[in-house]
């Protein structure tokens, strides 16, 4: 509950001073009471805006959790099972079978480990000869059956449990991942080839299948195609009686023994120091729970940021909300200052009545908070799933923990109540004939002093400056958009309002533009979403700013068009009219709608721009084979005749650790091939270049690079420009990615043949391109290649499946931040409600005089349903706007995007249910209201 501390102790203060203060004024509380629970049907939309800020923050945090704790489930404790320490040699390379023995007889590592074995860790290929099924990538695993109980027994998909002591010689078990791709079952016959330095076999050797692991303790080491083979079986198809692994067990089971790791590590590394100097102890467990933690910061930000976004438009819902509250009690509050109520007494009782509110907001936002963070968690896990594929046995689970949900309840609420209560204190600030009257408020009289706006100025132009000098692009944006707050409120006298609002809303939108371009994405993604997070809102309430100081122009356009159509000027000038004569009102109802339909445009721009097309992600071939077994790979003689062209990589297999920048780009046993790039890459690329250096003016200029420089690669395992280290076999080598490149087709690292020099311990396979003739079908070529060659072990795709795999985890992506963005669409919709809401209580006197001079109730349905839909309309264009212009910023900032395109299915899609959103929410006020009879609403106000 540590994390929840400063939330619930904040709630604890801000919620205990408004208990304080109903308790000092029990007739305040009364009344708040009496309000809040007077109109039940009005009440339940209130509380139903106010919790949407607490829904979103919920599920955001949730899904956080959600993510994080899968990662770290699956990355650390599932894949290490109970392997909580390491000892290797640098590049995997083998040594002696005794430094195992002499760790376990040494009396300071016994005493903090329980667990001691001697193991082979390579990849290679395994082919089932009973249903002539092969693949590549697979581990090799190699476990000392006499060491093996306190690593755990395997348990089989049959119920029985092994340490492999009962397994006769010659039998293997394998993963649940392998035997669903091998179709296997026991007792098969399987072909197995270890590929390691110097040491790779010629034909494979043929094992027995002794049975299928269930993924749970050591049936889960890897998380992928795996075979699990006793220590002699590996040593005996690679020919050799070396190792290439300690593994080292803490006390204390899988998820439990973190500490016991810690404390165990220095004791281990001193005789390790003792017995073989050059090999090295790791904490392979607890770095991977770092690796998950670091590789989920990223989503965490971004789930954040998301939700800010929400959040700030739901707090614009709920001023709204506090200003139809108090038109409604306009006249009552206006007989109760009369009578004597302070000032600061209306805005006390407002609080009041806002906490309630908000208490029951957080209770109805938590609650359904809870189910949108489990909908968000979901699609995360499907497109983890997408993304892993069949090679990654990945379980995605949802993660609900009481200080997460005190924590959106307390924050939630918090925020709810902290704005209405601003929103009340200038609600408040009432004329006391005009309110009793119901009239407008007249202009102050006395203008106020000058030095305290002058003194606030000058403190906010500080403020900026210093943010502006910083180098993230948060600071940096929040001082730029400060100062032009200042700038505004420094010429406010000097201009009319909307020459000012215009000049306003035109210097917003240009800052956040402006600095969005000339910022790329940095390493730190808190600070990029926090910058992207005040851009978003600055562009789109800045254009909301613009648009409504000059809606006098569609006031025009509108009595121009009713000189053609008479009945047109009667029935929509008057709301067009209202629109354009209450810029603020206006403002904050199509700003909050014009937010949320930004961010659901540019997610329809990334559908596009972050999805190349299969021309550009699959570079022009049809089929990809890939072979970790063997370097040399033959064509079938059946599909031969269809190849036009062929591109044979050498792949090497690198086991190992990587350490990058970004998401998911470091653990501490990873498979990265190695692939060597052709010297024809700068004119004839494998693939195509997603991103790329800023120092390259071109793609074949960033291909010619790393075929020159032994330090440069092209990767998908690091953003341009970023650092990738991978062990050698002499120690670490760090590489410059220069471009990275789609995932799906060829997952690695391409470097020249120099800079794979320290890794050539690594076993040696291919990766193959293949371009078939126009009419050859690629699934059939594919499907060919692998039943000829499944004794060899290959994997082979067509590049059409491949892309239709990478295009579902991309949308699978974007779909878990579209379920937050349509509780923010809720926010847009019930913000029009409110305005809807709003028209009946004040403008009863308006109606009533309408209806008296012959307007008809069709009138006044067809003009508020006019207004409501005006008002959709603008945020929808204001919103679309900002939408498309930063889709259009994102991709000119990416080099190998596929163009600025919009997914125009999901963009129309949201417009439909928009505009049917708000129909329907509009109707019932607007019914209401032209249902008023004419003498009690003109009586109303008297």
């Amino acid at each position: 509950m540590a994390a929840a501390a400063i939330p619930l102790l904040l709630f604890a203060i801000a919620f205990g001073l408004v208990a304080v203060v109903g308790r000092r004024n029990p007739m305040l509380a009364r009344m708040a009471a009496r309000e809040a629970t007077r109109r039940r049907g009005q009440t339940a939309l209130v509380v139903g805006g106010l919790m949407v800020g607490t829904a979103t923050i919920t599920a955001a945090l949730i899904a956080a959790d959600s993510v994080g704790d899968s990662t770290t489930d699956a990355f650390a404790y599932r894949n290490w099972g109970y392997v909580d320490l390491t000892v290797m040699a640098d590049g995997n390379r083998f040594f002696d079978a005794g430094v195992a023995a002499a760790l376990s007889a040494d009396e300071t590592v016994r005493r903090v480990t329980d667990g001691i074995a001697a193991g082979i860790e390579v990849v290679g290929s395994a082919s089932d000869l009973s249903t002539r099924q092969g693949t590549s990538g697979v581990n090799i695993v190699g476990f000392d059956p006499a060491a093996q109980k306190p690593f755990g027994s395997f348990v089989l998909t049959d119920g029985r449990r092994t340490t492999g002591e009962d397994m006769p010689g010659g039998w293997v078990l394998i993963s649940r991942t392998l035997a669903d791709k091998l179709d296997a079952k026991p007792g098969d016959r399987l072909r197995v080839r270890a590929v390691a330095a110097g040491l790779q076999g010629a034909a494979g050797t043929e094992l027995a299948l002794f049975g299928i692991a269930r993924s749970e303790g050591p049936g889960a080491y890897t998380l992928g195609s795996a075979v699990f083979a006793p220590l002699p079986t590996v040593q005996s198809i690679l020919g050799t009686a070396q190792i290439n692994v300690v593994r080292l067990s803490a006390p204390g089971g899988i998820r439990d023994a973190d500490d016991a790791a810690r404390a165990a590590a220095a004791p281990v590394r001193a005789a390790v120091e003792r017995v073989a100097p050059s090999l090295e102890v790791e904490t392979a467990k607890l770095r991977a729970v770092d690796f998950a933690a670091e590789n989920t910061m990223f989503l965490r930000a971004m789930l954040t940021g998301m939700s800010a976004i929400v959040v700030a438009a739901g707090a614009a819902l709920v001023v709204n909300i506090t200003g139809m509250l108090a038109e409604e009690r306009r006249a009552r509050l206006g007989v109760m200052r009369a009578l004597g109520l302070r000032r600061r007494k209306v805005v006390a009782l407002s609080v009041i009545e806002g906490a309630m509110y908000a208490l029951a907001a957080g209770i109805a936002g938590a609650i359904v908070g809870v189910a949108a963070g489990r909908l968000v968690a979901s699609r995360f896990g499907r497109a983890f799933a997408e993304f892993a594929g069949e090679d990654f046995d990945f379980e995605f689970f949802f993660s609900l923990r009481p200080e997460t949900l005190a924590t959106g309840f307390a924050v939630g609420s918090v925020l709810t109540l902290i704005v209405i209560a601003i929103a009340s204190r200038r609600t408040a600030r009432m004329t006391i004939t005009a309110a009793i009257r119901d009239l407008p408020e007249p202009p102050p009289e006395k203008p106020r002093q000058q030095w305290p706006r002058n003194a606030r100025l000058a403190v906010g132009a500080l403020a900026g400056l210093f943010l502006v000098s910083q180098s993230s692009i948060f600071p940096r944006m929040a001082g730029a958009e400060l100062l032009t707050l200042v700038a505004s409120a420094f010429v406010r006298p000097k201009l009319n309002p909307r020459a000012h609002g215009t000049l306003t809303g035109l210097a917003m939108a240009a800052v956040a533009f402006g600095l969005i371009a000339g910022q790329a994405p940095e390493g730190d993604p808190a600070a990029f979403f926090g910058g992207f997070v005040i851009a978003m809102l600055s562009a789109v309430f800045g254009l909301t700013i613009l648009v409504t100081a000059n809606l006098h122009v569609v006031e025009r356009g509108v009595s121009l068009a009713g000189r053609a159509m008479s009945r047109l000027i009667a029935i929509v000038r008057p709301p067009i009219a209202y629109l354009s004569r209450r810029p603020m009102r206006t403002g904050l109802t199509t700003g909050v709608f014009a937010l949320i339909v930004a961010m659901l445009t540019l997610f329809a721009v990334f559908l596009v721009i972050f999805q190349p097309s299969l021309e550009q992600f699959s570079a022009g071939y049809d089929v990809r084979l890939l072979s970790t077994g063997s370097p040399d790979v033959t064509i079938p003689d059946q599909v031969r005749p269809d190849v036009e062209r062929v591109a044979t990589i050498p792949t090497r297999g690198y086991v190992g650790p990587i350490e990058g920048s970004g998401p998911f780009s470091s653990a501490d046993r990873a498979f990265v091939p190695l692939l060597v790039a052709p010297s024809d890459a700068p004119t004839n690329p494998p693939v195509r270049l997603f991103e790329r250096s800023r120092r390259y003016s071109s793609d074949e200029a960033a291909w010619q690079a790393i075929l020159r420089d032994p330090t440069l690669v092209v990767s998908n395992f690091g953003e341009p420009d970023a650092k990738i280290t991978l062990r050698g076999q002499n120690g670490p080598v760090t590489f410059t990615v220069v471009g990275s490149h789609q995932f799906g087709l060829l997952d690695g690292v391409f470097a020249s043949p120099e800079a794979l020099k320290p890794f050539e311990s690594a076993p040696l396979g291919a990766s193959l391109l293949i371009d078939l003739r126009d009419g050859a079908d690629a699934r059939t070529a594919a499907r060919t290649i692998e039943r000829e060659l499944f004794g060899v072990g290959v994997d082979a795709d067509s590049t059409q499946d491949l892309y239709d795999t990478a295009s579902r985890g991309s949308r699978a992506f974007f779909s878990t931040i579209d379920v937050l963005m349509r509780l923010g669409l809720v926010v847009g919709i019930l913000s029009l409600g409110i305005v809807a809401m709003r028209v009946v209580i004040e403008r009863r006197q308006l109606i009533g005089m309408l209806r008296a001079i012959g307007y008809k109730r069709k009138h006044v349905l067809a003009g508020l349903m006019a207004e409501a839909a005006a008002t959709a309309t603008i945020g929808v264009a204001v919103g679309a706007t900002v939408g498309l212009l930063m889709g259009y910023i994102f991709s000119t900032q990416q080099e190998g995007a596929a163009g600025f395109g919009v997914d125009w299915g999901s963009f129309f899609g949201v417009l439909g249910v928009v505009y049917v959103a708000v129909t329907i929410v509009a109707l019932g006020p607007a019914w209401r209201a032209s249902r008023l009879p004419p003498a009690e609403a003109v009586r109303y106000s008297e």
